[in-house]
């Protein structure tokens, strides 16, 4: 299945590419044999890629730039594979706009990042900035109140705008109620949300009864 998905490793060397990659790979990263699987299941082409070139210099960048121990570096490279075998010009790029744009310290975008490593791959034009600048105009939020949400739960860059947050926006129009809850129940899926955003309704419409009805 590999081979057919990547069928680029049909001219690796096992003794010049494969062996010396996941030997340094499990040193480094003190990988089990699961561990190391996962990875190579996710990332085919990472059979092929140079210790010296690509892997060690990303896992150094990544564990200077996000301040991880060893542990932490090993939990995230495990869950994402794929970063390395980005260019680390680009994630560079990712953090520092990130840091621009929502006002964030080295420590606020390490925590973010961390708990949401696509953030570092994720396209700034195509995807990252048309989604913030959407989230700013639908909730009516300040640049430093989006920061707070996105502190809080750093996912909320890596949702879809077009699947999640604009149909969300919609509804809450729809139900009366605040656009910004789009951010707090941004990880909840579509059931939770439609069955939260119910209550949040029945809520509205109790209120707006009971002030009719007193005349306040």
């Amino acid at each position: 299945k590999m081979i057919l998905t990547s069928q680029s490793l049909l001219g690796y060397s096992v003794d010049d590419n494969m062996k010396p990659t996941l030997g340094w790979l499990r040193t480094r990263l003190e990988l089990s044999d699961a561990g190391l699987k996962r990875m190579v299941l996710a990332l085919p082409p990472l059979l092929g890629l140079s210790v010296v070139d690509n892997v060690a210099p990303t896992l150094a960048w990544l564990q200077r730039r996000l301040d991880l121990g060893d542990a932490g570096l090993r939990k995230m490279v495990v869950a994402y594979p794929t970063l390395l075998g980005l260019r680390i010009e680009r994630m560079e790029s990712n953090c520092a706009w990130l840091e621009r744009r929502l006002g964030l310290d080295e420590k606020q975008l390490a925590r973010v990042v961390v708990a949401s490593p696509p953030l570092l791959y994720l396209s700034v034009d195509d995807n990252l900035k048309p989604k913030l600048d959407y989230l700013l105009r639908a909730t009516g939020l300040s640049s430093s109140e989006l920061r707070d949400h996105i502190i809080r739960i750093p996912a909320i860059p890596s949702y879809s705008l077009e699947r999640r947050y604009r149909p969300r926006v919609e509804a809450c129009l729809a139900a009366g109620v605040d656009p910004a809850y789009v951010l707090t129940s941004a990880p909840y899926t579509d059931e939770k949300f439609d069955a939260r955003l119910g209550l949040k309704r029945d809520v509205v419409v109790a209120t707006a009864s009971e002030r009719a009805t007193t005349g306040i």
